[in-house]
């Protein structure tokens, strides 16, 4: 039971840390294009 309790946490614990950097990729990914948009758009102030 300790075994089945076990692969079952790291498969769990595993995804959302997959999950988690996931996020945290596509937020990033979605500053750095929003932070550049706003600047040629709207100019360096």
């Amino acid at each position: 039971m300790r075994t089945v309790l076990n692969i079952l946490n790291f498969v769990l614990g595993g995804f959302a840390t997959t999950l988690g950097w996931l996020l945290a990729t596509l937020v990033s990914i979605g500053a750095d294009f929003y932070l550049t948009a706003d600047t040629i758009l709207l100019g360096d102030h």
